[in-house]
């Protein structure tokens, strides 16, 4: 059985069917007294910018900023893609990772160990240091997220991670391209950018 849906009320007059924003008695006083204090509040301010006349969902320096960050996470992406492709890193891939795992005496302590690679983690990729790598350790089938290992074009990210067995690069760069070009594609068509 569908729920009935409730009736909006009022903050100011208390009455059901409209908002304070849209309150009738708010409005006439507003009308009468354009320069009161609840006038004032009424006006619609940005939460970014703190102009008035729009919110932060329509403010222009909010949504250029969003969309200069959205054109960093492509390019972050297409860096990673072509380290990735390069060290031949795919499902498959044989790298070192490190785990936090109990040790022979039963303490938990960070370990090095050998993991086969699973999956690439694009749609999480919006910085260079994130943990895109997707591991299991064949030990305790242990799954994991882990850096990408260094590389020359990631200059200041700390990774711990080796590459042991790599795929080979024309399998890793199809792979990773073609699943960073759909996640890029779902950044572009949410953002109406062409």
């Amino acid at each position: 059985m569908a729920r009935a849906r409730r009736q909006s009320m009022c903050r100011y007059c208390y009455t059901y069917g409209h908002t304070k924003r849209t309150c009738p008695q708010i409005k006439q006083i507003v009308k009468d007294n354009p320069n009161s204090y609840l006038a004032d509040n009424l006006k619609r301010k940005c939460s970014y910018c703190r102009a008035e006349g729009h919110t932060k969902v329509k403010c222009p320096d909010y949504l250029e900023k969003k969309r200069q960050h959205n054109i960093n996470i492509l390019e972050i992406r297409n860096n990673l893609c072509l380290v990735l492709s390069e060290l031949g890193i795919a499902p498959g891939a044989l790298i070192k990772a490190e785990f936090y795992m109990p040790d022979k005496d039963g303490i938990r302590r960070w370990v090095k160990a050998p993991a086969i690679v699973t999956n690439i983690r694009w749609d999480s990729a919006t910085k260079i240091y994130d943990d895109i790598v997707e591991v299991v350790n064949p030990v305790n089938s242990l799954v994991s997220n882990t850096r990408c290992p260094k590389h020359h074009m990631l200059k200041d990210t700390y990774s711990e991670a080796e590459v042991l067995s790599p795929v080979s690069q024309a399998s890793a760069k199809q792979y990773n391209e073609t699943l960073m070009n759909k996640f890029n594609e779902t950044v572009l068509k949410k953002y109406g950018y062409n």
